[in-house]
Order: C-alpha cells, then sequence, then structure tokens
C-alpha cells in the first residue's frame, strides 16, 4: 500500500508525524484502518525490520467503548497486538505503545486522561514476553508517580488561577 521502494529512513517520520495518521487512539479517524489487518502485517513481513515498528506509529493501537458510567473503556487493537507478538524486536513497538498514554490535547485534567488510560497496562502486565510484562509494570509505576506529581501541579495551578482578580 506505500510500495516496495517505501524509504524507511527518510520519509517514516514525515508521512506518519502528521494529524492524519498521529492520533493512535479511536478518537480521530485513521485510514490505515481501512486496510484489512492482514494485508498491513504482510507488508510488514517484507521489511521487518523497518515496517512493523513504521507501522505500530501510525495505526490506532486502541478502540475505545463506553461504559457503563458513559466513560471509556480502552483496549489494545487487534492489529497492535499483532505487531507486538510479530515483531522481530518489541522495543520500537513499545515505544509507540507508550505514546498513547499522553493525550496532545485534552480539556480538564491531563492527570485524569493519563490514569483513566492506565488499565491499558493489565493484560501487558500479564504478557507471555517477559519483556513486555516487565515494560508493562515499569511504565504503570513511571505513569503512576507522573500522573501523582501532574495532580500537584494541577491543583497548584487552578489555585493560583482562582485566586486571580481580573
Amino acid at each position: 500500500f506505500l510500495g516496495s521502494q517505501f524509504d524507511h529512513q527518510g520519509m517514516i517520520g514525515r508521512i506518519f508525524d502528521s494529524a492524519s495518521w498521529h492520533d493512535n487512539l479511536s478518537y480521530r479517524y485513521n485510514a490505515l484502518g481501512l486496510i484489512e489487518n492482514d494485508c498491513l502485517l504482510g507488508w510488514c513481513e517484507t521489511d521487518p525490520d523497518h515496517r512493523f515498528s513504521a507501522l505500530a506509529e501510525a495505526v490506532q493501537l486502541c478502540t475505545s467503548s463506553p461504559n457503563e458510567t458513559g466513560r471509556p473503556d480502552l483496549s489494545w487493537s487487534p492489529l497492535a497486538l499483532e505487531l507486538l507478538s510479530r515483531a522481530p524486536s518489541t522495543d520500537n513497538i513499545l515505544k509507540a505503545f507508550g505514546s498513547v498514554f499522553f493525550p496532545c490535547s485534552w480539556t480538564g485534567s491531563r492527570a485524569d486522561m493519563i490514569a483513566e488510560r492506565l488499565p491499558l497496562l493489565d493484560s501487558l502486565e500479564q504478557h507471555s514476553n517477559p519483556a513486555v510484562a516487565s515494560w508493562a509494570c515499569i511504565k504503570r509505576a513511571e505513569l503512576t508517580r507522573y500522573v501523582a506529581d501532574l495532580r500537584v501541579k494541577e491543583e497548584q495551578d487552578y489555585g493560583v488561577m482562582s485566586q486571580r482578580f481580573e
């Protein structure tokens, strides 16, 4: 779908680092979702060292469905999990997975948005690949600390804003 002469080193960042590809949650339409997973995975297999990580940076990694409270229940997409299991190295795939936790834009508390995404790590902490399970445990600890620090900062910022007089 991108051709066999695709230059991974020079072009990958420019093509996939645009708003039309970048939001790897399900909030924005992603044109790659129109291509069958088998076709995408087949494309990756022709140059696995480059293409698996390139695709992980470009596809929708998560799906979202509202729960009984109206909040989203997030889960890894089947394609994301296939990329993780088939890639020759999980390092770049996990790097793409890590980007899911940091929203590019949000309304309200950024800490709440990141905390809402932490359950995505549940399934990865039980992953059969020990490197993936270890990454998920470490990522949860990092993100939990980050969210706690961010909540303090948000409280301070809110306090300053609420004490201003115009």
